[in-house]
């Protein structure tokens, strides 16, 4: 269940063209490849397998047709 506070930090996290500000992601990575993570779940950004590769996802450079993945709970 989604508490009100997080529904609206959620609902709130991107910008009416679909950008999240870069305080609102965090980053995952292994050393060799970094993916960045909104607070809504979406991944935004993935260069794959290494760093200076062609990004998976880009949805951070055009949310509308740049491509991300999501994360979301499961239980």
């Amino acid at each position: 269940m989604v508490q009100n506070g997080t529904a609206r930090l959620l609902t709130s996290c991107r910008d009416a063209n679909g950008f999240a500000a870069v305080g609102n992601f965090g980053v995952l990575g292994d050393g060799r490849s970094v993916a960045l993570v909104a607070l809504d779940g979406s991944v935004d950004w993935w260069a794959v397998p290494r760093l200076d590769s062609r990004p998976a996802f880009a949805a951070l450079l055009d949310p509308s047709c740049g491509g991300r993945g999501g994360l979301r709970p499961t239980a």
